[in-house]
């Protein structure tokens, strides 16, 4: 009986370590598919990458024409890009309004 008893527990164990054995082989190959997967997604980073790159360079190109070609129409309406009136122009006494009288006086700073 006891060695009835030990020869069913060594054949439950067989069967368990062949079922463990399967579910080892199944992972692996699920693994193997999920690297497959992994290396073709990188791939596709990779080219996804590359054209933004790309496509950055372009639209870096366009904004500089863009800021080239206003320059050169500011130049040719005679004004200079970038610089800015360090004071306000006066205006021709012909169209400076005239203060009423109740208006404060400024003073200047002393």
């Amino acid at each position: 009986p006891k060695l009835q008893e030990h020869d069913a527990g060594l054949a439950r164990f067989e069967l368990r370590l062949q079922s463990v054995d399967r579910d080892i082989q199944n992972h692996t190959k699920h693994l193997t598919d999920i690297n497959s997967e992994v290396v073709n997604v990188q791939g596709d980073v990779i080219n996804m990458a590359d054209r933004v790159e790309v496509a950055h360079d372009l639209l870096r190109g366009v904004g500089k024409g863009l800021h080239d070609v206003h320059k050169q129409v500011d130049v040719a309406q005679g004004k200079i890009h970038g610089e800015k009136p360090s004071v306000l122009p006066t205006l021709p006494s012909s169209m400076q309004v005239p203060r009423p009288s109740t208006a404060p006086l400024r003073r200047r700073p002393e």
